[in-house]
């Protein structure tokens, strides 16, 4: 059995080398519903109404136009509200409506309708109810819905919220009101709002970064955030949870693994071939003697690849010349070094969503929640922190892959640590596994000294990695070089 006192390099002399932590700085964020975002918009074009003295369907027009902060609505308003109007397509004289007497001609498809078949906005140009009904479907389904103007040519007279809800077909009227919605969140420049990526997720984060003196320390800004969904992802970027490198560096790596095969290809060819002296084909020599054939059936000699061997003959001289041609052993030594960080993260992704599938299933399945099954909500922590913690595990090898070559105290320091958490936390993993069949197979779960392990292991696990998360967002500054004298 493999503990933290297996382990005793992991304390230097003047005391732990990780430091200890207290809290992590953690952004604040709320996960939002769409009814809740409902009530935060409805709730903000109240107060634009009450303050500025205006109909919701204007201070829908105004919030819309100024992305959502009404502290710009009501300054511009204050300012000067007849360009503010003007602006967004409205006026406070409204135009003649040209109706004839007793009926009136559509300026879209010239028929004649009565009166009471004819509507216009503020401007006043005429059109029929069918019309209006065409066009505003038209672009509400162009998701163009808040500038829609008069269809008159030239004419700038917006079409506001009460057109819509009167002349719109009742599945644009619905969705109208989630274009509404979601401009809320997409557009909002007051609030910092982004919907959750994951796919079919409705929720919504509202974010509220603390206090980030970068001037003060070097630590990186954790955005983590984590949706009801369980999607967890960064902030800042979009992108899944990448603790403990920065946004950056993930774009960097993600492109590099984007043309993985042909780095590998490439890499492999350089640093294990040598090209035919005549054909230029890539040729290896994995066994034999130096008397190499090659498929255009040219011999030569695989040391100093001349047709007619003189290594013996110009031993000392065939160094120098023959330099340029010999296998690339840099090149080797950055692929088998990508390679092991990459299969690292690999491994480490392919190991979470293992445990985010089992998670998911007890999510899922009612049934396993029992109260015969006392350590369901203990193994439900477990397999949530494991999914967690794969997902800093994998993103560590990242970390370590672009460490500066030339901080080697740095880079020994990572790798023994790192180790670490890879050995405890593949006990983490296995452990909760073996409770998750258990509670599947309706074994007994009950098992005390099982229960206490489980615990135990997971508390170590998780205090290891906030500590460890602390020092690499802290540039592993807590690795001091030491001088000795004599």
């Amino acid at each position: 059995m493999t503990t933290l006192t297996d382990f005793p390099n992991i304390e230097d002399e003047e005391g732990e080398l990780l430091t200890s932590l207290e809290t992590l700085e953690q952004p604040r964020f709320t996960v939002l519903s769409e009814s809740h975002i409902k009530c935060l918009q409805d709730d903000e074009i109240k107060e634009a109404m009450l303050v500025l003295t205006i109909s919701r369907p204007v201070a829908c027009l105004l919030l819309t136009y100024y992305k959502w902060n009404l502290s710009d609505v009501c300054e511009s308003w204050l300012d000067n509200h007849e360009k503010v109007l003007k602006t967004i397509g409205l006026s406070e004289e409204p135009g003649k409506v040209e109706l004839g007497f007793p009926n009136s001609e559509c300026n879209i498809c010239f028929e004649t309708f009565s009166n009471d078949e004819i509507r216009s906005s503020w401007c006043g140009h005429p059109f029929c109810i069918d019309c209006w009904n065409q066009y505003i479907d038209t672009n509400i389904n162009n998701h163009n819905c808040f500038k829609l103007k008069c269809p008159q040519p030239s004419c700038d007279a917006a079409i506001d919220e009460d057109m819509i809800q009167q002349l719109a077909s009742e599945s644009r009227k619905l969705q109208y009101d989630y274009f509404l919605l979601r401009s809320y969140v997409e557009n909002n420049n007051d609030k910092e709002l982004k919907w959750c990526p994951a796919p079919n997720c409705c929720y919504a984060i509202s974010y509220e970064t603390l206090f980030h003196d970068s001037s003060s320390s070097r630590s990186r800004m954790n955005y983590d955030v984590t949706c009801f969904c369980c999607h967890v992802f960064c902030w800042n970027c979009g992108e899944e949870a990448h603790t403990p490198v920065d946004c950056e560096t993930v774009a960097k790596w993600m492109k590099k693994t984007s043309s993985e095969i042909k780095l590998t290809t490439s890499g492999w060819i350089v640093a294990n071939t040598k090209p035919c002296p005549n054909c230029k084909i890539p040729i290896q020599k994995n066994k034999g003697c130096n008397h190499m054939i090659c498929k255009c059936d040219f011999d030569f000699c695989w040391f100093c690849l001349q047709g007619r061997c003189i290594c013996y003959a110009t031993q000392l001289e065939q160094v120098q010349v023959f330099e340029d041609v010999k296998p690339n052993n840099h090149a080797k030594n950055q692929l088998d070094r990508y390679s092991y960080y990459h299969q690292g993260w690999a491994n480490n992704e392919i190991s979470r969503k293992r445990a985010l599938q089992n998670l998911n299933k007890m999510k899922m399945s009612k049934s396993l929640y029992t109260s015969k099954y006392g350590t369901y909500l203990e193994l439900l922590y477990t397999l949530k922190l494991v999914v967690e913690l794969r997902g800093i595990l994998k993103w560590s090898y990242v970390y370590g892959y672009y460490l500066p070559e030339d901080e080697s105290a740095k880079i020994e320091v990572f790798d023994h640590i790192q180790g670490i958490a890879q050995v405890i936390l593949d006990k983490l993993h296995q452990c909760a596994d073996i409770g998750f069949r258990r509670l599947v197979q309706k074994h007994d779960t009950e098992d005390e000294k099982f229960r206490l392990n489980l615990v135990s292991l997971t508390g170590v696990t998780e205090r290891y990695f906030m500590n460890w998360v602390k020092d690499l967002e802290n540039s592993l500054d807590v690795v001091r070089v030491k001088n000795y004298t004599g």
